[in-house]
C-alpha cells in the first residue's frame, strides 16, 4: 500500500530528484507503481531499491520503464533476484535511454548467461558510466562478456564485480577489454580468485 501512494505521489511530484525505498516489500503493483512514475516524472533521477524482494517479473517492468525515462540516471536494485528476464528488460530499457549513467545490480544471483543478456545491448549506450556486478556468480564466461562490453561502451567508468568468480581466466577477457576501453577509469576485482 506504501509504495503505492508513494508512485502515485511521484507521478505528481515536481521536484523529487532521489527516492530510497530500501528493504521495502514492494511486490508487483507497487513495482507497476513505480513504473507509471519512472516514465511521468520529469526530475526522478536516482531510485534505489536495494533488498526488496523484486523477482524477474518486478525488475522487467521496471526494464520497460526505464526505456521512456526522461529523467532517470541511477537504478540500484542490489539485494534482489532480477534473473535472465529482468536483466534483458533492464539492458534493453538502458539501451533506449538517453540520461541513464548507474547500473547496480549487486548480489542478484547473476550468472554469465545474464552477463550476456546484458553487455551487448549496453555496448552502444552511449550514457552508462557506472555497471555493478559485484556478489554474483560471474565466471570466466561473463568475463568475457564483460571485456567486449567494456571495449565498447564509450562512456563506461566503473565496472564492479568483487567477489566473482572470474579467476585468473576471466581475468585475461577483462584485461583484453581494458586495454581496448577509452575509458573505463575503476575496475573492482576485489575477492574474486585471481593468482599471481
Amino acid at each position: 500500500v506504501g509504495a503505492l501512494a508513494l508512485g502515485e505521489a511521484l507521478q505528481k511530484a515536481g521536484r523529487l530528484e532521489d527516492l530510497h525505498l530500501g528493504s521495502a516489500c514492494l511486490g508487483l503493483d507497487g513495482c507497476l507503481s513505480l513504473a507509471r512514475a519512472i516514465v511521468t516524472s520529469g526530475t526522478l533521477k536516482a531510485l534505489r531499491l536495494q533488498g526488496c524482494g523484486i523477482d524477474g517479473e518486478g525488475v522487467e517492468i521496471l526494464g520497460e520503464a526505464l526505456g521512456e525515462s526522461r529523467s532517470l540516471e541511477t537504478l540500484d536494485l542490489g539485494n534482489n533476484q532480477a534473473g535472465l528476464v529482468g536483466v534483458q528488460a533492464l539492458a534493453q530499457g538502458i539501451a533506449k535511454s538517453r540520461t541513464f549513467r548507474h547500473l547496480d545490480l549487486t548480489s542478484n544471483m547473476l550468472d554469465a548467461g545474464a552477463v550476456w543478456a546484458l553487455a551487448p545491448a549496453l555496448g552502444g549506450c552511449k550514457t552508462l558510466q557506472s555497471l555493478e556486478l559485484s556478489y554474483n556468480c560471474i565466471d570466466a564466461e561473463g568475463a568475457q562478456a564483460l571485456g567486449q562490453l567494456m571495449a565498447a561502451c564509450p562512456s563506461l567508468q566503473h565496472v564492479g564485480l568483487s567477489h566473482a568468480v572470474i579467476r585468473d581466466e576471466g581475468a585475461a577477457y577483462l584485461a583484453a577489454g581494458l586495454v581496448k576501453s577509452t575509458s573505463l577509469r575503476t575496475l573492482d576485482l576485489q575477492a574474486c580468485g585471481l593468482g599471481v
